[in-house]
Order: structure tokens, then C-alpha cells, then sequence
């Protein structure tokens, strides 16, 4: 049983309403453990009972255990964020933001959901934490593909449909399970549900992803790759629909179409617009 735990001097508007803690404080502290009134919300049994007012402030009791897991050694702060990232990843990925919640990771990963406020404070913030390493993770892929300097075009867009295949073949077992594998496009479908940073941090790769491939476009027409009449911007346009939908083509009809998909872009691009030459 946890004792001997009170609110400190941080939080001095924390309060009693008839012998219950006034919760509209921002968070409590719970050792080196923070806890926050989404903890109730998500599972958490930290808080169990209030003992009142004593000399030391309001003391809080739980009739839970509080372990880093079952038999499990206590692990190293940064490993524990980064096991808590990677859970989260894939959790988001397979339920959405919704479906997720910190329950789930602790069940995961075998901690507490408050080990997970301590580290990362709200729902919110965690999503916007993960988003934000995997967006730039996503924009560090993109570039081997699409800035690389010694592909044509042709090849960056092999290497595009490679790439979505490593991707697609970590969350599913086949090629035709046709679940999802693409945090981004996850949580675009639910928008309304995130906060603006965390939208503005998934637009970023949006705007990214269009200035690689503008470029890439660009570059094979003034190399010779694409003839004079060939339409550059409509060829752009094409081609970052394709990537930017690629996860949910690849959910609805299975990883074979998508690749087909890109296949026939190509083919299609290069047959119209290709002149007399080496490529």
C-alpha cells in the first residue's frame, strides 16, 4: 500500500469538495510517479481513496501495487520511453487514436499506465511525441528514394513501391491481409480527434513529400528523361497521388494492386513522355 503521499507545494489550488479531492488540478504527485485525471479515464487504479487533510497536505492511498511488471526488472528510463514509442506506434497503427489507450500499452509492455504519465503526461502528448519521431522517420525514408542522386525516375519509383512493401510486410504476414501499416494515414482518418500540433506535425509530411517529388520530376525533365512536351506538373501530381494514398490502396485491395499500381504509372508516364535515348 502506497502512504504518506500528499499534493506538494506545486499545486496549491488542490482542494476538498465534501470530503472528495477537487480533480480539476493539473496533476498530482505520486513519488516520482505524476499522475493526472486522465489516469481515471484510461484504467489506472493509482488513485484509489483520499485519507484527508493532514499535517503534511492531502494524502492519497491506493489498494493496488504499483510494479514496473510481473517479475520484471525495473528498466532504464530511456528504454522504457522508447518501448513505450514503439508500442504506441503499433497500437495507433492497429486501432487508431480512439481504440488506443494506456491501458493497452501497459498491458503491452508489462508497466503501469501511470509510468506512462510520468514519462509522457496525457494521451495528447504521447500521440504527438510518436508522431512526431515517426514523421521524421517517414520524411528520412523518403529521401533515400525520392533525393537520391544516381536514380532516375523510373527507379525512385521502384524503390518508392520497396519501400511501401517493408513497411506493409511489418504489419502484416502476407501480402494480402490488408491490414494497416501506416501511422500517417492512420491517423488521418481521424483528424478531428487530434490536437493541432499533432495535425500540423502529420501535414508536414504531406508538404515534404510533395517538394521531393516535384524536384525528382523536375530533375528527369531537364536531364532528357522525360521529353520536352511532357506535362511536369501533371506528372507531379500523379505521382505524389500515388504515394500518398499507397497505404490505404494497399488496405483496401492488398499489396499485389498497389504494386501493379505503380507499375502501370510508370509504364504509362514513360511510354508517352519518354524521348530517343539512353533511359
Amino acid at each position: 500500500m502506497v502512504s504518506g503521499i500528499c499534493a506538494s507545494k506545486r499545486f496549491p489550488r488542490l482542494a476538498l469538495r465534501r470530503g472528495k479531492p477537487d480533480w480539476t488540478m493539473k496533476r498530482a504527485v505520486l513519488g516520482r510517479t505524476e499522475l493526472t485525471v486522465s489516469d481515471l479515464s484510461l484504467g489506472s487504479s493509482a488513485l484509489d481513496g483520499v485519507s484527508g487533510l493532514g499535517s503534511g497536505g492531502l494524502h492519497y492511498y491506493s489498494t493496488s501495487k504499483h510494479k514496473t511488471g510481473s517479475g520484471m526488472k525495473k528498466r532504464p528510463e530511456h528504454e522504457t520511453k522508447a518501448q513505450i514509442r514503439e508500442a504506441a506506434i503499433d497500437l495507433l497503427i492497429l486501432n487508431g487514436y480512439r481504440g488506443t489507450n494506456f491501458r493497452l500499452i501497459a498491458e503491452r509492455l508489462g508497466i503501469t499506465t501511470t509510468n506512462i504519465h510520468y514519462h509522457f503526461g496525457g494521451k495528447p502528448s504521447l500521440v504527438l511525441d510518436v508522431v512526431t519521431g515517426y514523421v521524421a522517420d517517414a520524411i528520412r525514408r523518403q529521401e533515400s528514394v525520392w533525393r537520391h542522386p544516381d536514380t532516375t525516375l523510373r527507379e525512385k519509383l521502384k524503390l518508392a513501391s520497396t519501400l511501401n512493401r517493408q513497411r506493409y510486410l511489418r504489419y502484416n504476414q502476407g501480402e494480402n491481409t490488408n491490414r494497416p501499416w501506416s501511422l500517417i494515414w492512420r491517423l488521418r482518418m481521424e483528424k478531428e480527434a487530434l490536437t493541432p500540433d499533432t495535425i500540423a506535425c502529420l501535414d508536414s509530411y504531406t508538404t515534404s513529400l510533395n517538394q521531393m517529388i516535384r524536384e525528382a520530376v523536375l530533375k528527369a525533365g531537364e536531364s532528357g528523361e522525360l521529353g520536352e512536351s511532357a506535362p511536369l506538373g501533371n506528372i507531379t501530381t500523379l505521382l505524389i497521388s500515388l504515394v500518398d494514398s499507397a497505404a490505404a490502396v494497399a488496405l483496401n485491395s492488398g499489396w499485389h494492386q498497389l504494386d501493379e499500381l505503380y507499375t502501370a504509372t510508370a509504364d504509362i508516364v514513360f511510354s508517352a513522355y519518354r524521348p530517343n535515348g539512353p533511359f
